[in-house]
């Protein structure tokens, strides 16, 4: 579970709080009451990644020998991963995708952003 403060300034900081977590267990608790009594053992954060056009990038770096990319993904990244794992293991192996993408990062050179209307 997750969720972006608001409040939070806009930097770097990847730390967590005692606050954070009454927060986030608040909101848990609302939504799906039998958490109330789960006990918690760790939590963590981290940055969240995101490109102009809030596409990830998945593909291979011409720059690079044996560079591959799968980042970027501005809270996609849950919600889709199994399929990147799928798509990057065919990369590094040299097979046929499994499904047609266009998520290069030479897109922002060439100025072909891809917008998707509900990216959260």
């Amino acid at each position: 579970m997750g969720y972006g403060d608001p409040n939070e300034p806009k930097d770097y900081n990847i730390n967590s709080s005692w606050r954070f977590l009454e927060e986030m267990a608040e909101k848990a608790v609302w939504l799906l009451p039998p958490l109330k009594n789960l006990r918690v053992v760790r939590q963590w954060s981290g940055l969240y990644t995101m490109t102009e056009d809030r596409q990830p990038l998945i593909c291979k770096a011409d720059e690079a020998e044996n560079f591959y990319m799968a980042c970027g993904f501005s809270g996609h990244g849950f919600m889709i991963a199994p399929m990147v794992g799928k798509l990057i293991s065919e990369m590094v192996l040299g097979k046929k995708l499994s499904i047609d993408i266009e998520l290069n990062y030479k897109r922002f050179e060439k100025g072909e952003l891809l917008f998707e209307p509900s990216v959260v």
